[in-house]
C-alpha cells in the first residue's frame, strides 16, 4: 500500500499531462497556454501535479501516524499478531 501512496503522485503527473496534451490537440480553442504546449506542460502542469500530489500524501500520512500514536487507528497486522500470540 505504501508504494502506491508513493508512485501515485506521479502517475497523477503523467495522467494530467496526458489528459491536457490530449485535449488541447482535441480542441484547440480551449487551449489556455497558447503555442508552447509541450514547454507549458514540462514547467508547470507535471511538476505542480506531483508537488500537490506529495502534498496530500504527506498530509494523509501525518494525519493517519496521528490517529494511530492515539489508538484511534490499529494496524491490522498489529491486531493478527496479538491473535496469534494469545492463541
Amino acid at each position: 500500500m505504501y508504494k502506491m501512496f508513493i508512485w501515485s503522485p506521479i502517475f497523477l503527473a503523467a495522467l494530467t499531462t496526458g489528459f491536457y496534451l490530449l485535449v488541447s490537440n482535441l480542441f484547440p480553442s480551449m487551449n489556455y497556454l497558447g503555442d508552447d504546449i509541450p514547454a507549458s506542460s514540462a514547467i508547470c502542469i507535471f511538476p505542480s501535479s506531483i508537488v500537490l500530489g506529495y502534498l496530500f500524501i504527506g498530509m494523509t500520512a501525518w494525519i493517519y501516524d496521528s490517529l494511530r500514536r492515539r489508538g484511534m487507528i490499529i494496524d491490522e497486522e498489529n491486531i493478527l499478531n496479538l491473535n496469534d500470540t494469545i492463541n
